[in-house]
Order: structure tokens, then C-alpha cells, then sequence
């Protein structure tokens, strides 16, 4: 029953087929399970994050973004100050 469970908290029929694959070939317990998926999901969550965010920054890095418009050398220097006045009273 807990190997299910831990089984079920994977997304994706094919994934939960492998990892059920995994915790039978190498007999693992149900807290083995529980921590393979764990690892599993996470490193999921990290690829889906990672599939979504490198693109952004990317176009960051070539400033070919979109949706910002140029800034003027005056709304810079506010920033700046902004963020030094942040810095300093921290």
C-alpha cells in the first residue's frame, strides 16, 4: 500500500511505471520508495523550472527583451540610488 502511494506522488503514467520498475528490481522498502520519488518529483520540478526560466534569461542576456523598453540614463541613476539607500539602511 505505501509503495503505491509514494508511486502515485510521481506525475506522468510512464514515470510511475519505471520508478515502480526501480523499487521492485531492487526490493526496496516503502520508505526507500518514498525517498526515490521524492528525489524523483523533485528533480522534475527542477528541469520544469529550468525548461521555463533559461529561455528568460537568455533573452536577458542578449537584451532583446521584448516586453521592457529602453531606460534612459536618469531612470538608471534612480535605480541606483534606490537600491544604495536599500543597501544602507539595512
Amino acid at each position: 500500500m505505501g509503495h503505491a502511494r509514494a508511486i502515485l506522488s510521481i506525475e506522468g503514467k510512464s514515470g510511475q511505471i519505471e520508478a515502480a520498475r526501480k523499487i521492485i528490481g531492487k526490493s526496496l522498502s516503502v520508505r526507500e520508495a518514498e525517498t526515490l520519488t521524492k528525489k524523483w518529483v523533485s528533480e522534475a520540478k527542477k528541469k520544469t523550472y529550468l525548461k521555463r526560466e533559461i529561455p528568460k534569461l537568455n533573452q536577458l542576456k542578449r537584451g532583446s527583451s521584448a516586453t521592457s523598453a529602453p531606460r534612459s540614463a536618469s531612470t538608471m541613476e534612480e535605480q541606483r540610488e534606490d537600491r544604495n539607500r536599500i543597501l544602507l539602511t539595512r
